[in-house]
């Protein structure tokens, strides 16, 4: 968070309540350089507020900004020609008819129900078609605070980070300035596969001791991307 206009108000506040006290100053710069200490009461306060959650890490983004940027970030919806339709699935054999068909379901930015006998590629042309999403990329916040709850929302594991030289190249920017605001992470737009376990229950919040209430993987990368439900 920037310093000034949000952390000196807090941290003036912290030492007021007697919460924190400055140990030292090592450069006479401001109180940008001051380095604090927390003190016993500060302690205290600190064991209450982890029972309410663990959470650590970039300052969450409120539910209605993330909302506004989900708005922001639509995707565009794909306009591909037959040239385009047979590099896409040059990988995979495919008849002359069934690339034609694809083609303007791609295009129509709608559902699309693959059916066929176990085994006739259901699954790969789905993946590419995923793949199209690749060259597309997002800002997704760290995590999301809605009614007292810290959600987290990045997962490391499942989401694709942009490559700084190619952080302009998105379907969304979100800046405060000139400066990124960095409670936001640059992703590629995410393809996910759900198998046969997908549930009702599984696309709630779940409840969690240490990490609290956090969002089910496959609804969280599912916002904005690309959800393949194979055999389901």
């Amino acid at each position: 968070l920037p310093f000034t206009g949000v952390m000196d108000q807090i941290l003036e506040s912290l030492k007021r309540d007697k919460l924190l006290e400055v140990r030292t100053s090592p450069m006479a710069l401001g109180e940008g350089t001051y380095i604090y200490a927390i003190t016993d009461a500060g302690t205290i306060r600190a064991r209450e507020a982890l029972e309410r959650c663990q959470y650590a890490g970039p300052a969450p983004v409120p539910l209605a900004a993330y909302t506004q940027a989900c708005q922001r970030q639509k995707r565009r919806r794909l306009a591909i020609n037959e040239k385009i339709a047979h590099q896409v699935f040059s990988n995979l054999v495919l008849s002359e008819k069934a690339i034609c068909h694809l083609g303007p379901a791609i295009n129509s930015g709608t559902s699309i129900f693959l059916y066929g006998p176990s085994g006739d590629g259901k699954t790969s042309v789905a993946r590419m078609i995923g793949n199209l999403m690749l060259s597309q990329s997002i800002y997704i916040p760290y995590a999301l605070y809605t009614d007292g709850q810290v959600i987290k929302l990045y997962d490391s594991f499942n989401h694709k980070l942009v490559p700084e030289e190619d952080a302009l190249t998105g379907t969304g920017i979100l800046r405060l300035g000139t400066r990124r605001d960095i409670r936001w992470v640059h992703i590629y737009r995410p393809f996910i596969e759900v198998g046969g376990e997908l549930t009702l229950a599984g696309l709630d919040l779940v409840f969690d001791d240490v990490l609290k209430y956090y969002e089910a993987p496959f609804q969280v990368k599912a916002n904005g991307g690309v959800l393949l439900i194979d055999d389901f």
